[in-house]
């Protein structure tokens, strides 16, 4: 295998400066002392983890096989092997990408300032945003500092000191498949089921604007309505000792809203993540 080595650099679009000399230099050296039917044309990317797309003046001279960078490598100038056909395909998702680059412009520009559109992607035929989730993460904001916070108010709980490690272990007992009736606004559960699966409660601590917080994150199947505030509303009564860890447990056994603690406000909930299947 003989290769001749060329530098390229992405401009905007697709649009490739070769360095010439150097590519040129081992053209006619190949053409001039080798016949052979499977030879490479090696490109060197400045950036290995950008797609590879040889120009459309070396797809010519070299119907068969060609070199670009494996993002599996950290280092300049690693390469790997790509057919005609997946070139077709990078030319496809290159097109797809400018497509899809040009639709978010025009959505962020049309939409509300609280909203803003930063990825999208093609699911498949039949997909469904709702029931293909495999699982849903919220994470609620709890300020524990003893003095109310100043720039974070408007998207936090200020509940002061908490006993965060009381708060872990009263909420081992939400883990699994079970009846949420308890955690869920009671008028949105006549006649309808409400058993849910928890797959994860946990607490984590950080500080954001100089204010302290624990971020309560829950991942479920799904949710029943306002019950990821119900369960922050229930934890926050252990975490500030008006009740035992022992209580969540029974609140969840009775199926009745009146036994759990209070709903959370808002304002501290954020619907992190959607979660499919690759």
């Amino acid at each position: 295998m003989l290769n001749a080595l060329s530098s390229v650099r992405e401009k905007s679009g697709r649009t490739f400066t070769v360095v010439r000399e150097t590519a040129d230099r081992g053209i006619r050296f190949l053409s001039e002392n080798h016949e052979a039917d499977n030879w490479y044309l090696q490109i060197e990317m400045y950036d290995p983890h950008e797609p590879f797309d040889a120009p459309k003046k070396y797809q010519d001279l070299y119907p068969h096989e060609y070199r670009g960078p494996c993002a599996d490598w950290p280092e300049y100038g690693k390469t790997d092997l790509y057919t005609e056909e997946e070139l077709a395909e990078m030319d496809e998702r290159d097109a797809q990408r400018a497509r899809f680059a040009s639709f978010r412009r025009s959505l962020n520009a049309i939409t509300h300032d609280d909203i803003s559109v930063r990825s999208m992607w093609q699911a498949v035929d039949g997909f469904s945003a709702r029931f293909d989730a495999q699982a849903r993460e919220y994470r609620y904001a709890l300020a524990i500092d003893e003095t109310p916070p100043v720039f974070m108010r408007d998207f936090v709980w200020h509940v002061g000191p908490l006993d965060v490690a009381a708060m872990e272990r009263a909420s081992r007992c939400l883990i699994g498949e079970q009846d949420f009736k308890s955690f869920c606004r009671a008028s949105s559960a006549i006649d309808k089921p409400t058993c849910r699966n928890v797959m994860e409660v946990s607490f984590s601590e950080e500080e954001r604007f100089g204010e302290r917080l624990v971020i309560v994150k829950v991942v479920g199947s799904s949710f029943l309505h306002s019950m990821v505030r119900t369960i922050v509303g229930t934890l926050v009564e252990v975490g500030r000792g008006r009740k035992p860890e022992s209580w969540v447990a029974e609140a969840l056994a009775a199926c009745d809203r009146t036994a759990a603690g209070e709903t959370a406000p808002a304002q501290g909930l954020v619907f992190w993540e959607v979660r499919y299947d690759d």
